[in-house]
């Protein structure tokens, strides 16, 4: 299996650096890591040096609160944060909560060793997942403090397969501690005989309801949102058909429609403009009032507002759920949303726990989401219903970037 291992992250590594002659994201992917050890000369020799793995930017928002805390916790300590997508790197490079932001090499033995090497943390944090055989071995030969933060588990994982399984093991046998989100999670791993596990929420709780507790207005937005308005995040070309074919229902007609596009291409951008019509407006035209007012559509054309904009809305729907699976639901959910999204979701544990709860709404094509949009739009008790229902299920929630620093601080101020 370790051969087939170091084969398949090769291979992947060949393919990225093919795709980057025309992919402008696998050119950042292999630009990033150029001279990665020179970038790593200098870190301080005299400081107490945490080091945490975020794949990319849900994982990062992820980890922020516990980074954050950490920060405050423990001031004189240098924070290092490496990403390995750029789709987490690019937009939080310049994040000034840590003192050192990097691209994390791909998986090899010197490229691990070195790594470890030059970095020479007293305490590893990965967000999540990204089970990479030889840091984690690395990280484990040199007996660090290692912890595992807002980890899911599944059963159709590597680690649990009757072949194989046991290589993939030996990476969950490297953490000092792993914090699990849920019970099933424990429950899968209980027969390994690993080290300490502990049930504990996400940490994006605390993230997103720090966020919707935080004050913030906007006056294109307040201008815009006179009445009912949907507001859909990380929208995909296939979620955009559905909501404009579901928005020509009489029954919605008095509701508008907010759009943030998972991806802000202007060809794309212009694009969906033209289909939504002369109702469409931009949000970087900075419109009149007379013209926000008017309008049934607007298209948040930048990056950083998404989290902020649902207090705007009375219902979410998230994007990704035709395509790799569904986006941030949690962000949508923290004002008391009902959420749509997607069939894609299967791997996402919020989205089952909302869909449980009778908040999350799970649609498969136009007539599901037209369906389900009509009730939610018409039926404003039920709204007020959903949104008590969230309301104790964040307060349930909250409080995981806490319980994980009292955990550090035992180690770290015995």
């Amino acid at each position: 299996m370790y051969g087939l291992y170091r084969l398949g992250v090769g291979l992947y590594g060949l393919a990225i650096h093919l795709a980057s002659l025309w992919q402008p994201k696998a050119r950042l992917w292999v630009a990033g890591r150029k001279n990665w050890r020179e970038q790593l000369n200098n870190l301080p020799n005299d400081k107490f040096i945490c080091w945490f793995h975020t794949a990319s930017l849900g994982e990062f928002e992820q980890g922020r609160p516990l980074m954050e805390a950490y920060r405050k916790q423990f001031p004189t300590h240098y924070i290092l944060l490496s990403f390995f997508s750029p789709s987490g790197y690019e937009p939080r490079k310049n994040y000034q909560g840590v003192d050192k932001i990097i691209y994390l090499p791909l998986d090899s033995p010197t490229n691990a060793r070195d790594f470890l090497q030059l970095v020479h943390p007293q305490q590893v944090i990965f967000i999540k997942y990204e089970y990479w055989y030889h840091y984690f071995m690395e990280i484990g030969k040199r007996r660090l403090p290692f912890f595992l933060v807002s980890a899911v588990f599944r059963k159709e994982q590597p680690f649990f397969r009757p072949i194989f399984g046991q290589f993939w093991r030996k990476l969950l046998q490297q953490p000092t501690q792993i914090f699990v989100q849920d019970a099933a999670s424990a429950l899968l791993l209980a027969p390994f005989q690993l080290n300490k596990i502990t049930i504990n929420s996400d940490t994006r709780f605390d993230r997103v309801i720090e966020i919707s507790e935080t004050k913030f207005t906007d006056s294109q937005l307040d201008h815009f949102c006179s009445g009912k308005t949907l507001i859909a995040g990380s929208s995909w070309p296939a979620d955009e058909v559905l909501l404009q074919q579901a928005f020509e229902h009489e029954k919605l007609n008095d509701w508008k429609l907010i759009l943030v596009p998972h991806d802000l291409d202007e060809n794309q951008i212009k694009q969906l403009q033209t289909k939504l019509g002369s109702s469409c407006l931009r949000y970087t035209e900075n419109a009149t009032i007379e013209r926000l007012q008017k309008a049934r559509y607007l298209l948040v054309d930048t990056i950083g507002l998404l989290s902020k904009i649902y207090r705007y809305g009375q219902i979410a729907y998230v994007g990704g759920g035709f395509g790799k699976g569904i986006h941030n639901t949690l962000e949508a959910a923290a004002y008391g949303l009902p959420v749509i999204f997607g069939p894609k979701h299967h791997k996402f544990l919020e989205a089952a726990e909302l869909i449980e709860l009778k908040a999350g709404f799970s649609i498969h094509d136009a007539q599901s989401l037209e369906k389900t949009l009509q009730l939610l739009a018409e039926d404003r008790i039920l709204r007020s219903h959903i949104a008590a229902l969230l309301s104790h299920y964040f307060s349930q929630k909250r409080g995981a970037t806490e319980r994980i620093m009292a955990e550090l601080r035992s180690v770290l101020l015995p």
